[in-house]
């Protein structure tokens, strides 16, 4: 019977995840397709990934399970915005709030809406020949 491959500890410079670590987005979004591919990566890696297409929580689901799958969101969300700093002045002048509040102005934790504003934020910003 085989076993299981080993894969080497989160402090181990060959762990996965160090090897390909979450660039910052730069200001100008020059380096996007690299911070999508690696962040998406990191979200796949993490079993993360349905967090950032618009999920609803079952409704059958425990209020354990519904616990854990927030705070899953919560860290789907938390790996996209770590990485965005750079592009809020801009954000917020285009789209006319920072990129952590909802078009109501209040505040979210929400990463399929945060997701979708920076693809549509790039949209927007995007030269024509790019």
């Amino acid at each position: 019977m085989a076993s299981t491959p080993q894969l080497p500890s989160k402090d181990d410079p060959d762990h996965p995840l160090n090897l390909l670590p979450i660039p910052e987005l730069k200001a100008d979004l020059s380096n996007f397709m690299q911070w999508r591919h690696i962040l998406c990566f990191h979200l796949q890696y993490k079993k993360l990934t349905r967090y950032v297409v618009d999920i609803k929580f079952d409704e059958s689901s425990t209020e354990e399970e519904r616990q854990i799958q927030e705070m899953e969101a919560m860290h789907a969300y938390s790996l996209i915005a770590s990485k965005i700093e750079n592009i809020a002045p801009l954000f917020e002048k285009v789209m006319g709030r920072h990129f952590y509040q909802a078009d109501s102005g209040l505040f979210h934790h929400e990463p399929a809406k945060l997701w979708d504003d920076i693809i549509k934020f790039r949209r927007l910003t995007r030269k024509p020949d790019a």
